[in-house]
C-alpha cells in the first residue's frame, strides 16, 4: 500500500509541476523525506497526507485507488 500511494503522490506532484522541495516545505519535511514516501520506503501519515491532498488539489481516496 506504501508503494501505491507513494507513486499517486508522485504523479500528483508531476502534474502539478512541483518539486519534492517544494512539498516538503507544504509538509515541514525534507525533500529527502518527500522521496522516501515516494519510493514507499517510508509510511506518510493520514495527517500529512490530507495536507498534500488539498495541495495537490486530490480527493484522499485519489491516493488509494489503484
Amino acid at each position: 500500500m506504501d508503494n501505491l500511494i507513494g507513486s499517486k503522490i508522485r504523479l500528483a506532484r508531476e502534474e502539478k509541476n512541483l518539486s519534492r522541495e517544494q512539498i516538503g516545505r507544504k509538509l515541514g519535511v525534507s525533500q529527502q523525506q518527500i522521496a522516501r514516501y515516494e519510493n514507499g520506503e517510508n509510511r506518510i501519515s493520514a495527517d500529512k497526507l490530507a495536507v498534500l491532498s488539498i495541495g495537490l488539489q486530490k480527493p484522499i481516496d485519489y491516493f488509494y485507488q489503484d
